[in-house]
């Protein structure tokens, strides 16, 4: 009677295929049916070598558009609760100056007076919140077109 052998079909744990791929060995084929040449082996263990640098690279270049974009918001956000504070002063200045009219021409005075000054003054700070939008915007693109570049040089 022939015994069937039994197959070990357990999962391997990942830890080993993930230090076979840190220390980038590759494994060596030595059988007839399977024959690499030594100068195609040499070309794919560079290739590899050379796209791990370039994803390297890369990570650290988006990292670091990350934190640019994240300390520019954050600019942003206060750039905005800080105009926001302003027009809130200026809607509670006109609604005072408007309490305390006591004619209609004083009131058409004060609204005439309040209604362009507010719009000058959001107008502005529309115009310096645009600036420091395409300034976080340029500056979270430079590190990512740094990287790129630089990865490209190597290749070339």
């Amino acid at each position: 009677m022939n015994e069937a052998k039994k197959i070990d079909a357990t999962p391997k744990p990942k830890a080993e295929t993930n230090e076979a791929m840190s220390s980038m060995e590759f494994p060596r084929f030595e059988s007839p049916f399977f024959m690499l040449p030594s100068a195609l082996r040499a070309f794919a263990e560079n290739q590899v070598t050379q796209r791990k640098k370039t994803l390297g690279a890369l990570s650290t270049a988006a990292q670091e558009a990350y934190s640019t974009s994240l300390r520019r918001l954050n600019e942003c956000g206060q750039k905005i609760m800080e105009a926001g504070r302003h027009d809130a002063d200026g809607v509670y200045d006109c609604c005072r100056e408007l309490m305390a009219a006591k004619s209609l021409p004083e009131v058409m005075e004060v609204w005439t007076t309040h209604a362009p000054r507010q719009l000058n003054a959001m107008s502005s700070r529309t115009g310096e919140l645009w600036t420091l939008y395409w300034k976080v915007a340029a500056d979270a693109a430079k590190p990512i077109a740094v990287g790129v570049s630089h990865t490209f040089a190597r290749s070339v």
